[in-house]
């Protein structure tokens, strides 16, 4: 990886709801995380960045550069008392199992613990996400065939 790959990394991720990002590639890695104050900038570290110069030249094997990105938002406060389900993978979210079919669940459908709220398509598989508790879907939070990341939320679930 070079720096110029590495800058659009970073550029990407600036852009982007990502909070946490991590690679290993060719005995590299790189680890960008999201931070939530301004004393909390986000790092990225490089490790065994070109190990076999490092060993010729006294160059560091471990690199560590701030990268600057605005925090988080805070959730809004309506969204209280509310279950938040969130993504356990990366993939691309879909709200029903064909584009002819309807959708899982809308807002307002009351939903039992177990039943099939969405499919994110992860790597060529479809993977099921199912209600974790029983409730009323408050709100969905990302559309039709968005890619969403590790942790990001749905749906909102009032507990019933």
């Amino acid at each position: 990886m070079n720096l110029k790959d590495l800058q659009k990394i970073i550029d990407i991720l600036k852009e982007s709801d990502v909070n946490e990002f991590h690679l290993e590639e060719e005995g590299t890695s790189i680890k960008l995380i999201r931070g939530t104050s301004f004393a909390q900038q986000p790092q990225l570290q490089m490790q065994n960045f070109a190990p076999q110069y490092a060993q010729q030249q006294q160059i560091p094997t471990s690199v560590t550069v701030n990268v600057p990105v605005n925090a988080a938002p805070e959730a809004p406060k309506e969204d209280e008392g509310m279950f938040k389900v969130e993504s356990p993978i990366v993939g691309t979210f879909y709200r029903k199992s064909s584009p002819d079919s309807p959708a899982f669940v809308d807002v307002g459908k009351v939903v039992k613990k177990g039943e099939k709220l969405c499919i994110i398509e992860a790597m060529k598989l479809m993977n099921e996400i199912d209600a974790p508790i029983s409730g009323t879907i408050e709100k969905i939070l990302v559309q039709d065939a968005q890619v969403v990341e590790f942790g990001e939320p749905l749906f909102l679930i009032r507990p019933s």
